[in-house]
């Protein structure tokens, strides 16, 4: 089916990319206060991307630890339906070729864009090996 294949797509690329996606022009940044999970500190920082960028929103809301690791993201996926709120959540950091990437993504539902859901989860995502590649 192509709206899976252009789902999984460009969304594999842009949580393989990011936040180096970040430093192409276009994008526009809002740093928020932070908030409590777990005891822990996280930053908050509203990214809007540019329009030809394909990614699931235009709008996503990012949170970062205190080491600056991305913990989850929440974002509409517009191509699902306004209806499709989620939170992503990164876990298991792990470095390839000095990159440290997280290599366990779970995707919960976030009710009405705001609560989130225990159950179910909608995506489950392992990575268990990264190749980066140098581009000459």
């Amino acid at each position: 089916d192509l709206d899976f294949i252009y789902f999984a797509g460009y969304a594999t690329w842009n949580y393989l990319t990011t936040p180096f996606l970040f430093l192409r022009p276009g994008f526009e940044f809002e740093l928020l206060s932070p908030v409590t999970h777990d005891a822990a500190s996280w930053s908050r920082l509203w990214v809007t991307f540019p329009e030809d960028v394909p990614t699931h929103s235009r709008r996503q809301l990012f949170y970062f630890d205190e080491n600056r690791y991305l913990r989850r993201l929440d974002y509409t996926a517009s191509v699902v339906g306004q209806w499709a709120h989620a939170a992503h959540f990164c876990h298991e950091y792990r470095t390839f070729d000095e990159i440290k990437a997280p290599t366990s993504r779970r995707v919960r539902p976030l009710m009405l864009g705001t609560y989130l859901l225990a159950w179910p989860t909608l995506v489950a995502l392992d990575i268990h090996n990264i190749w980066p590649i140098a581009l000459v």
